[in-house]
């Protein structure tokens, strides 16, 4: 049954340095294992990390507890962030999948834990999840109906760990993979999880339109962030796999298959600025393979249609309108689309411009430099201060 806990483990680490402390601040908490049911419909298991507060909440109510999703971290099992709770970067066994047993280095990095942090630092109880595939890899990437499956489900398994209670009320924080997750979280939340007490969700830089990311994403610096999807639905769905057996030449299957293991610092090395139209056999990239009428545009028709639900409970927006990787387009789209359905949105333009195309940057900052207007807005949000209908702002 979703939000079943399989496993728990408790477990110490250390924040980031915090007021000059170099040691960095304790920090204590339980990795969980628990099921959820994966795009396909099969019932998985899925992994994640419940952090206690580091300060009281002093908002109204009962302590919230924030589901936090993390951005692009990488496809290996090792890449998961309730693994490296506290660690920026790491060096880690990695046993590839095909050949068990078998390992190889892999550089790790949780860039993540300064958001984490400052989330902690609100008083807030935090649920960092990993995704699908965690246990034994591929993570899913961008397959957004089960990270929306996972973030429920997170929630559900906090409450059945005794965290939480039914009454807790819960918050969605993510950016961009994160932010994805976040988004389709709440879309499913009325038809998958409505016993979850969802109050409101931070939707940063989301990757809606996949077919359209798949696009700008093509021969940029994290080119592998699409080897990363087409992996993760191959592992779904047998049908599609055996087409991308066939559309894929044999550079293109050798780089599938070795970015499987890798976490993202490792697989920047491997596939940036690889173009996909050199990984098949007709010389056409991943994206015309996505609008032509097969197995993969069935599937991420899907996920669209699913992201294009009305939100259950109002939310924050944020899109940088250069970003060049998910796409400002799609992103102001989604949210039009939810307002447009009675959803109440705080959309913020959030500006950050860069002259150097295909190294991520205008969409990578706003990761870190949006947080504090997440944060305001998520204890804001807590203390009963929510959007009442659809805003557009701009923050520069």
């Amino acid at each position: 049954k979703p939000g079943v806990v399989l496993k728990t483990q408790r477990f110490k680490g250390r924040m980031p340095y915090k007021n000059g402390d170099r040691m960095g601040q304790p920090v204590t908490g339980s990795r969980i294992m628990y099921a959820t049911t994966a795009s396909n419909g099969k019932i998985v298991p899925a992994t994640g990390a419940i952090i206690d507060p580091s300060k009281k909440w002093e908002g109204k109510g009962e302590t919230p507890l924030v589901i936090f999703a993390p951005a692009t971290l990488g496809q290996g099992p090792q890449c998961g962030a309730s693994r490296s709770v506290g660690a920026l970067l790491g060096i880690s066994p990695a046993a590839t999948l095909k050949n068990q047993g078998a390992q190889t280095l892999s550089l790790v990095t949780n860039y993540e834990n300064f958001t984490i942090f400052s989330l902690l630092e609100q008083g807030f109880k935090v649920f960092v999840v990993d995704y699908v595939g965690s246990t034994e890899g591929p993570q899913s990437y961008i397959d957004n109906i089960e990270a929306g499956h996972a973030m429920l489900d997170a929630a559900r398994a906090a409450t059945n760990v005794n965290y939480t209670q039914t009454s807790t009320p819960v918050g969605f924080f993510g950016y961009s993979q994160g932010g994805s997750a976040s988004a389709l979280g709440s879309t499913l939340h009325k038809i998958y999880a409505p016993d979850v007490n969802l109050t409101t969700s931070y939707i940063g830089g989301p990757a809606l339109d996949l077919k359209e990311v798949l696009k700008l994403i093509d021969g940029t610096m994290i080119t592998a962030a699409a080897l990363y999807a087409l992996n993760g639905i191959n592992a779904r769905y047998p049908e599609a796999a055996a087409y991308t057996e066939n559309l894929a030449n044999e550079k293109g299957r050798k780089l599938l298959e070795k970015v499987k293991d890798q976490c993202i610092a490792d697989s920047i090395l491997s596939a940036a600025f690889v173009k996909t139209e050199s990984l098949t056999k007709d010389g056409k990239p991943f994206s015309y393979h996505a609008n032509q009428p097969n197995i993969l545009k069935k599937l991420l028709t899907v996920q669209l249609r699913e992201a294009m639900r009305k939100p259950s409970v109002p939310a924050l927006v944020v899109a940088n309108p250069y970003d060049d990787i998910v796409g400002y387009p799609q992103m102001a789209a989604g949210a039009k689309t939810w307002c447009a359905k009675g959803a109440k949105i705080k959309f913020v333009r959030f500006i950050v411009k860069s002259d150097v195309k295909g190294m991520a940057i205008s969409h990578l900052v706003p990761t870190f430099t949006a947080v504090p207007l997440a944060i305001d807005y998520m204890v804001d949000a807590f203390n009963g201060k929510l959007p009442t209908k659809c805003t557009v702002s701009t923050v520069e």
